[in-house]
């Protein structure tokens, strides 16, 4: 018997070595580069000249470790400060912060406490994502072309990790001139004078990307969710809202958040893989100053437009958080090499996004000019809104139409005249038509519309409120063969006639063990008498309610939708 299973072993080692021979003939070496470079779909080595000074992220976190071997080219250097001197050289109320400032212990040391290093990681993780797009990117001569401005925001005695101080970070970072301003980091609430530095940063003109939150809800985080504040979302490997981010219709992009590259704290070699929205959120930073170096003069509408224009759409493979993963997926390259700000000025555009612009510019004609905004038939409506104008009231006219199986609903189109828009317009359905007439030849006149998807509710989608049941039949989840929505929160109420009960028999039932579950309760309440609670992939055997009253409440929760459940019931005269 051993001379047969060594015979077995070595036959089933030989063949694993020529499946692998056979794999790298055809296919060559397995690649090592991160898998999230690939999925932005990030350029490698492109020629950019020069424009003026370094593009500065400033990574308002837990502190950097500057001396990393991948971060320390990029650090910034304030060309106003002599180093260790004791005096505030540039007069800007921070004495020697040549290298970024700690805002929380009020000192130019912005590296996490030696005693503290694998706790306050964040800040040197998010560097080092930053710093190997960049290289990627650039080359040799990135850390030219961007810097990384460390902004600690936490106190080395902090008792937990919570940037208590965020809001006062990127405070600094706008008075030092940054003109990138990541912010990792959330909390559910924000106050009148933490949204007055917002909008400081806004007037300055830094754009400033914000982490969606890992909770996960369809809920809004602060500063992601503020509307200066550019929101991003977390996919995973397959182009799906990753198990942990958060979503919703404040989102505006979506990135790679699932076992991301970065630097380490422990050591000047260390890396690594980390996953979140912060991580996603710093791939989307890096974009954007990439953006920013090729075109030093966007605006933070032009930043804007430029990112969410050329995303790669996420409907099709996020059908149950369409409308609240943003505008897409980034996609650097497009980014980066298309002119996703040119105008319209005739014809017919289809839009396939759940938001972003519409642009016009007059080039000395009467052209009409057509805009389909295509959603999903699932859409509630559209929000469309003024971003830019420059326009009078006797410039143009604008029509929008609601449509119905693809058709424009003349009877129900909104008429305004272009420069009396100053208000959001609703429109009612999915996928609108947007047509403007101007009304003169203005070769100055131009604008540009911002459009937001409104979903329907997704608690909603198969299922709602209390059905009331008073004959025998089938009741199922509603999805059928796709998965029940998240947050389902439905009740059924089936009452036999009186001397009979109520007779259960499951035909599948698959819902996410211990957190999906499907509850059975005796009566008309579902405070008491609970008479079963199933979950998990198992089907429930047969049973009888003891009375003739059955309250039937099935609830999801946000992480993991399975198949569903589907069962018949029929009334019985009590054994």
């Amino acid at each position: 018997m051993g001379v047969i299973s060594f015979i077995v072993r070595w036959k089933i080692s030989l063949l694993i070595c020529l499946i692998t021979f056979v794999r790298l003939c055809v296919c060559g070496q397995p690649s090592t580069q991160p898998w999230h470079l690939s999925a932005v779909n990030l350029p490698a080595k492109m020629g950019i000249q020069k424009n003026g000074n370094p593009i500065v992220i400033a990574i308002v976190d837990d502190g950097m470790r500057g001396t990393h071997e991948r971060i320390q080219p990029f650090l910034w250097r304030n060309p106003g400060e002599v180093p260790f001197n004791g005096v505030d050289d540039d007069e800007n109320g921070f004495v020697d912060d040549v290298a970024g400032w700690d805002v929380s212990d009020d000192d130019p040391n912005t590296t996490p406490p030696p005693t503290r290093l694998e706790e306050f990681y964040h800040g040197t993780h998010l560097a080092g994502v930053v710093a190997q797009m960049a290289n990627r990117v650039l080359g040799e001569e990135a850390h030219n072309y961007i810097k990384i401005l460390p902004v600690k925001s936490i106190s080395d005695y902090s008792q937990r990790s919570y940037l208590k101080e965020g809001y006062k970070g990127i405070e600094y970072a706008v008075s030092v001139g940054a003109d990138i301003i990541l912010c990792a980091w959330n909390v559910g609430r924000i106050k009148a004078d933490e949204a007055r530095i917002l909008q400081q940063a806004a007037q300055k003109g830094c754009f400033v990307v914000g982490a969606a939150g890992n909770y996960p809800d369809n809920k809004e985080v602060f500063p992601a969710a503020y509307e200066t504040v550019f929101a991003v979302a977390g996919l995973d490997r397959i182009n799906q809202k990753m198990p942990e981010s958060n979503y919703g219709t404040f989102v505006d992009l979506s990135a790679p958040g699932v076992d991301i590259l970065g630097a380490g704290t422990v050591s000047d070699q260390a890396v690594l893989f980390k996953t979140g929205t912060s991580q996603a959120s710093a791939i989307v930073a890096c974009a954007a100053a990439l953006l920013k170096v090729l075109h030093p003069h966007y605006t933070r509408l032009e930043m804007e437009m430029a990112l969410k224009n050329v995303s790669q759409p996420l409907a099709m493979d996020n059908p149950l958080w369409n409308a609240r993963l943003g505008s897409g997926r980034l996609d650097v390259a497009a980014t980066l090499a298309s002119d996703a700000l040119s105008p319209r000025h005739s014809g017919k555009e289809n839009l396939e996004r759940s938001q972003g612009f519409l642009h016009y510019r007059s080039i000395d004609d009467l052209t009409p000019v057509t805009w389909e905004i295509k959603h999903e038939a699932t859409a509630k409506g559209t929000w469309l809104s003024m971003a830019f104008m420059n326009a009078l009231p006797g410039d143009g006219l604008l029509q929008i139409f609601p449509t119905h199986n693809g058709v424009p609903q003349a009877d129900k189109r909104q008429s305004i005249r272009l420069g009396d828009m100053h208000a959001p317009l609703w429109i009612e359905g999915a996928s609108p038509v947007v047509m403007f007439y101007p009304d003169k030849e203005v070769s100055s006149l131009e604008w540009v519309m911002r459009y937001q998807m409104q979903p329907n509710d997704l608690t909603t989608r198969f299922c709602e409120g209390v059905l009331q049941l008073s004959q025998p039949g089938i009741i199922e989840d509603g999805s059928g063969d796709a998965p029940y929505s998240p947050h389902t929160n439905c009740k059924w109420h089936i009452t036999a006639p009186e001397g009979k009960v109520v007779r259960f028999h499951f035909l599948k039932f698959d819902t996410e063990p211990n957190n999906d579950s499907l509850y059975f309760f005796n009566g008309r309440e579902t405070q008491k008498n609970t008479l079963a609670i199933f979950s998990g992939q198992n089907v429930p055997s047969d049973f009888d309610s003891p009375g003739s009253d059955v309250i039937i409440w099935f609830l999801s929760d946000d992480h993991n939708q399975a198949d569903g459940w589907k069962l018949e019931y029929e009334f019985v005269t009590h054994p």
